[in-house]
């Protein structure tokens, strides 16, 4: 074998096994990924449950429930998510206090709900956020921003409607 021959040997050798080494890293943070997603999916549907069996629970926290249901499958709604929350990004949020009466009425009777819901609500947030490998990342960086500058942060069915819309759109 000449020397030519086994540097040409070598420099294959040392390419399949960084492809390998790249290829283990990937599947590594694939995998965390995947668990990421299987958590906050679990999350979000033992929360959505608890509120999908209550029949006093407010028509606008049931639309939410079933857009964010809706989209937790969709490849293309961690990119919808960034699209409308980034857009948002510099713009006022809702105020937390500006419940329909329906909304008030149900806090009233269930203190907690409030709290739980909007847990429920992020559950369902990061689950689509993980649904995808580079637009999740994005997504959650911009839900951090905006969840992380206001003491009680809301998310409207609004916003969830123009993901669902924004998924929809790229989808086709």
């Amino acid at each position: 074998m000449t020397l030519e021959t086994a540097l040409i040997i070598l420099a294959i050798a040392t390419a399949i096994v960084a492809a390998l080494l790249c290829y283990w890293q990937w599947a590594d943070l694939e995998l965390q990924r995947l668990a990421a997603y299987d958590e906050w999916t679990t999350r979000f549907y033992a929360g959505a449950k608890s509120f999908l069996e209550s029949s006093d629970v407010p028509h606008e926290w049931d639309t939410i429930i079933e857009y964010l249901n809706e989209m937790i499958a969709d490849k293309s709604a961690a990119r919808a998510m960034y699209k409308v929350f980034s857009r948002r990004r510099k713009g006022p949020l809702p105020s937390a206090e500006s419940f329909s009466k329906e909304e008030e009425t149900f806090i009233k009777a269930h203190p907690e709900a409030f709290s739980d819901f909007f847990r429920t609500v992020i559950a369902g947030l990061l689950a689509i956020s993980y649904n995808s490998a580079f637009w999740g990342v994005k997504a959650r960086a911009v839900l951090a921003e905006r969840f992380g500058r206001n003491d009680q942060p809301t998310v409207t069915s609004r916003d969830v409607k123009e993901m669902t819309m924004t998924a929809h759109h790229a989808a086709a």
